[in-house]
This record gives structure tokens, sequence and C-alpha cells, in this order.
């Protein structure tokens, strides 16, 4: 409500039955924030997973149900969040580190010898891993960029507009925002990976149009 006078906003209030709030706000579990996402409001999520995880500290849990737990819970505690915004690298560590002290010390605070590398237990899941937390974080951010990319919905027509040039190129210019340096940072790979099928041809520009078949 920014910009409008203390009346209106009151106003506005009392017309919609809602109350003013302030950033962060959290909205679904996850911290709305206004401009650029600091490290201080993604490291409440790792704080969840951490608290979780010490939970099972003590109890006479499995490997493989460890390992249930991380893919499961732990891992599935970040994917709202990173659906959105772009998690920076040394957070995603802090986040891998708890799961895999749980996984093989049984405390996440613990630090144990292993005898398989982390990055063969982190294979695809179609593999036999349980998948790094920087992939999905790569894999829900070009969800995100592909509905804009392919949909007609009223939230992809406002991001196009917003941030996009008329001839469907994107803005050079700083724009304020927590969800679009995430999708800008996938965007090109979207492209690049993304194949036309033609059709009737009708809506098609053949001079920019990526990977025509």
């Amino acid at each position: 409500m920014g910009g409008i006078t203390a009346s209106r906003r009151h106003q506005a209030q009392t017309l919609f039955n809602i109350r003013q709030g302030t950033f962060p706000e959290t909205y679904l579990g996850i911290p709305l924030i206004q401009g650029r996402v600091t490290n201080g409001c993604l490291k409440t999520t790792i704080d969840k997973i951490k608290r979780r995880a010490n939970l099972y500290v003590g109890k006479m849990v499995s490997m493989q149900g460890r390992v249930v737990l991380t893919t499961f819970i732990l891992s599935s505690m970040t994917i709202y969040s990173m659906s959105i915004y772009k998690w920076p690298s040394f957070i995603l560590k802090d986040g891998e580190t708890i799961i895999r002290n749980l996984i093989w010390s049984k405390d996440p605070n613990k630090r144990k010898g292993v005898t398989t590398a982390w990055e063969k237990c982190c294979k695809p899941t179609f593999e036999g891993g349980f998948r790094k937390l920087g992939d999905n974080k790569a894999i829900l951010l070009m969800k995100l960029t592909w509905d804009i990319v392919q949909t007609g919905s009223i939230w992809a027509s406002y991001m196009k507009a917003k941030y996009f040039t008329k001839q469907g190129d994107i803005i050079q210019y700083y724009q304020k925002s927590s969800i679009w340096v995430g999708i800008k940072s996938v965007y090109s790979t979207v492209l690049k990976d993304s194949t036309w099928i033609i059709g009737i041809g009708s809506a098609i520009d053949a001079w920019r149009a990526i990977g025509l078949v």
C-alpha cells in the first residue's frame, strides 16, 4: 500500500477486511520478500530443517529410514521456497551438510568419514540417488520460467509485460524483484532446451523462435 494516503489505506483495509503487514511477511510458510533476497530470509528454512533433523538424534532409525527421511521430508521442506527464490550456493551447502551428516552419523551436527562419495549419493532419482538441493533449485526455477514462456495466465502476462520487451527479449535494465533474479538465471537454458512445434505457424516469429521443428 505504498504511495497512498493514510485515509485511503484505512479505507481499503476496512473495505476488504484485511490488515496491513510489513515485509518480510509469511504466506504458506514462505517469507514474502521485497527486493533482493537476503541470506537471513533463506536461512530460516535451513534452521527448520536442522530442528526437524535433531528430533531423530538418538532414535533407532535405520540407514534406509534416514534416507527416506531426508528424501521425502527434509529435502521437501525447501521446495516451496526454491520454486520462487534463487538460493545462494553456500546456503544450499549448509542444507546438504545437515542431510549428509544425518544419513551417515545419525546426527545433523556430527560429521563422519564415509565410504561412498556424496556426488554418487546425489545422482538423479531415476538412477537411484536422492538428488542435490541445487538440482532441485534449478528444476523448480525452470518450471516457473516455463510457465511464463508457455502459458497465457494473468500472472505470466504480467511478468512478460514487466520484464520483457515488446519483441520478446529480456529487459537489460534493473528491476527490483525477489523473483526475477532466479527466473533470469535459467531463462536462457529453458529456451535452449525448448523446441517449437509450428502447427499452422500463425504465432511463430521465425526470426526469434529457437529450435523450430
